[in-house]
């Protein structure tokens, strides 16, 4: 049997010699079969999740919760949760809806967006290749954050700059054309702080990035209570990943297609053999379910990816069982009835890219994807005890807050860690040259072509050159002796502020280990040596919860102490401080207004803050006068190529402006060009590149510290 397989799967074959391949083999099973007594089967649709093995919430009844301690606490309502995921073994943990929602609503989860200088998306550093190496799967584009450009001219939106987004960034699994949300949506940029203070920088001015439930057409306009959420990434990697259902349209289509040859066939086979037979009611005709379930796992295991694989074997359901040949006579009634109406009725009715109705393998996965209420409360992390809103603390800019009363013990956030072990201070490090005040080192960390040796000779002599930890480094945890750095992705928890055990109350969450074993939480880890870590490269094995101290009441301000080093060190910090000298002449152009944009006449009277300039784009062409006209139909979204330019003059059009500009092509050739608009595929202002706060070289810098008591010896690296 095992011989045959590897024959078969190097061929590209029809659905139709898959079935027959099958069936060839199973019928000579069934002539020596005998009729076995159906067992009680489950629903077709039943949930299959592959729960841990202690998943009994401590003992503690269902509708309660168990806290840090193992303790039952009266049940706190939830209106989001991590928990295992149902896509598989591949995907980790998954974010759930506890209540139902529509289309258009906002899943209360607001996160911020790290952005990352130390690496580029789909450019893996050569110095944190295997340590490291895990933060590949935590990452996205910047376009997806609506972040800012990293060059100041050319095809900006070709950038491939990389950001994290904890929290839903990090954990939402994608189902491709089954997707029910839109993840990382964009964001908000405020950096709270003005730049004298000495918070500037100190933290990503990114943030309330939402995600919105955006279901498929044919399932109801939204999405419900126990439903896990689902991104529609991955389209050009999930395919090749073993295991992983492929799920897409054509794959639905053709996986019934399977699945009526299959049941055609038993039912053929059941009424051709109750034929043969005599009358006597005592035999029955019915394949045992014990050999049709064999039939269907020998099915669904048939090898399906590499080079020439059969997608479609993917989202077969993973279960078969009689309820499965009521279900789809059903179902084929439906679409029989669906074919005979008029096709152009069919359009109207709906747009929906997925099979109408819903599709035997459609509803499968769709049903799979959603969980009970008991099954979150027992197995799941409540993501929504808080919310993001403007610290209280001095410096410190957004801050987390309760969004209910919460009982001392209980597990106020939850973070898986990415880790890296041993070169963390190596890999965060970045590098700002001497090509401007506000450059970055192209040489090491950028990708594009190589730099001339004099150019990268000078950037290295340059006053201005000098290196610090990435921003993400004040967003992670690590010791005094050790190498570790670990980085939190779980709602909201990277809004929590410092507070001093020794400062009034003190604190009130703190960071512990979780009490049992979970998905993404490993005990046996802690006993592992430092290099273990290192290699662990394509699994999360450790978490935290933040646990509370004492009671804390809705709407208060949570906390933590980061440790005494980092207590000392922004203290010095703040002593020490000196503003930089242009802090008084920045302004974000989020927060610039202008009537309308300056001539170079106007801007010697009142010129924009240093850190703005006009870009334009080159979608202008000659017109019959053989002057250069702006020209809307050349934009391509795609590729918004900016140029340097400035603008000569204007004229009224209804309500807004329109431009005459002088676009630099280069350092000896001008363009001016007529009629352009005051927008992003026009003319606008934008920030000069690494302008904004986060890129200061007086910014504070400062991982986290894990308390000694719950850090293991065999993780200390350092004296």
């Amino acid at each position: 049997m095992t011989n045959t397989t590897l024959i078969m799967s190097r061929f590209v074959v029809s659905s139709s010699f898959i079935i027959a391949t099958i069936f060839c083999l199973m019928t000579l099973l069934l002539s020596s079969s005998t009729s076995s007594s159906t067992t009680s089967a489950s629903s077709f649709f039943a949930l299959a999740v592959e729960t841990e093995e202690n998943n009994n919430n401590n003992g503690c009844p269902v509708g309660s919760s168990s806290a840090a301690g193992g303790a039952c606490t009266n049940h706190i309502e939830c209106g989001v949760y991590m928990a295992p995921s149902t896509v598989g073994d591949h995907s980790n943990l998954g974010i759930y809806t506890a209540n139902p929602m529509k289309d258009g609503d906002i899943v209360p989860y607001p996160e911020i967006i790290i952005p990352l200088l130390w690496r580029t998306f789909g450019d893996h550093p050569e110095e944190s290749f295997t340590d490291g190496e895990l933060w590949d799967r935590y990452i996205w584009e910047q376009y997806v954050g609506g972040i800012e450009a990293f060059e100041d001219f050319g095809d900006r939106s070709s950038e491939k700059s990389a950001v994290f987004i904890p929290g839903v960034g990090c954990t939402v699994n994608s189902m491709l054309e089954l997707g029910n949300v839109d993840s990382a949506n964009g964001s908000k940029f405020d950096e709270v702080v003005n730049r004298s203070s000495p918070g500037a920088g100190a933290f990503t001015p990114y943030h309330s990035t939402p995600t919105i439930i955006s279901s498929p057409d044919g399932f109801g306009g939204g999405v419900d209570a126990g439903q896990e959420l689902f991104a529609t990434y991955g389209d050009e990697w999930i395919p090749w990943i073993p295991g992983v259902a492929v799920t897409f349209n054509r794959n639905f289509a053709k996986a019934d297609k399977l699945m009526e040859e299959f049941e055609d066939w038993i039912v053929d086979h059941e009424d051709n053999d109750s034929d043969t037979k005599s009358d006597t009611k005592s035999e029955s005709s019915e394949i045992s379910d014990e050999l049709l379930d064999d039939m269907w796992k020998f099915m669904i295991d048939f090898p399906h990816f590499g080079n020439e694989k059969w997608e479609q074997l993917s989202v077969l359901p993973k279960e078969w069982n009689r309820e499965r040949l009521k279900e789809l006579k059903h179902v084929k009634k439906q679409q029989k009835l669906l074919l005979q109406q008029d096709n152009d009725e069919k359009k109207e009715q709906s747009s929906s890219p997925l099979p109408q109705p819903l599709s035997a393998s459609t509803r499968y996965w769709a049903d799979r994807g959603k969980v009970s209420t008991e099954f979150l409360k027992e197995n799941g992390k409540c993501q929504d005890h808080i919310r993001p809103d403007i610290s209280k603390i001095p410096h410190a800019g957004r801050g987390a807050f309760t969004t209910r009363d919460l009982p001392k013990e209980t597990v106020v956030g939850y973070a898986p860690l990415v880790h890296v072990a041993i070169r963390g201070e190596q890999i965060f490090e970045v590098v700002y040259n001497g090509e401007s005040k506000h450059g970055m080192e192209r040489s090491e960390h950028r990708d594009e072509e190589e730099i001339d040796a004099e150019v990268e000779e000078d950037e290295e002599n340059s006053e201005n050159r000098f290196t610090k930890p990435d921003l993400v480094i004040n967003y992670s945890f690590g010791h005094r002796n050790s190498t570790l750095h670990l980085t939190p992705y779980g709602a909201m928890v990277n809004y929590i502020n410092h507070k001093s055990t020794n400062d009034g109350d003190g604190p009130n969450v703190r960071v512990q280990w979780p009490t049992k074993e979970l998905v993404a939480y490993k005990p046996d880890w802690l006993s592992k040596d430092i290099k273990f870590l290192r290699d662990s490269i394509d699994k999360i094995g450790l978490s935290f919860d933040y646990v509370a101290l004492r009671d804390i009441k809705e709407g208060e301000e949570v906390t933590m102490d980061y440790g005494d080093e980092w207590d000392n060190a922004w203290k010095e910090h703040v002593a020490n401080w000196v503003p930089p000298e242009d802090s008084e002449g920045y302004v974000h152009s989020s927060n610039f207004e202008a009537d309308y944009l300056r001539t170079p006449d106007e801007l010697e009277e009142e010129p924009y803050p240093w850190n703005l300039h006009t870009l334009c784009t080159n979608y202008y062409s000659k017109d019959s006068t053989d002057s250069y006209t702006y020209e809307s139909s050349l934009i391509n979204k795609e590729n918004v190529y900016a140029l340097p330019c400035q603008v000569l003059e204007r004229v009224k059009e209804g309500e807004s402006y329109v431009y005459t500009v002088e676009v630099k092509l280069s350092d000896t050739e001008t363009t001016i060009a007529r009629g352009y608009p005051n927008n992003q595929y026009g003319v606008d202002l934008y920030d000069k590149a690494y302008s904004q706060m986060w890129h200061m070289q007086q910014a504070f810098r400062n991982k986290m510290y894990i308390p000694d008591d719950i850090f293991p010896e065999n993780w200390m690296t350092k004296e």
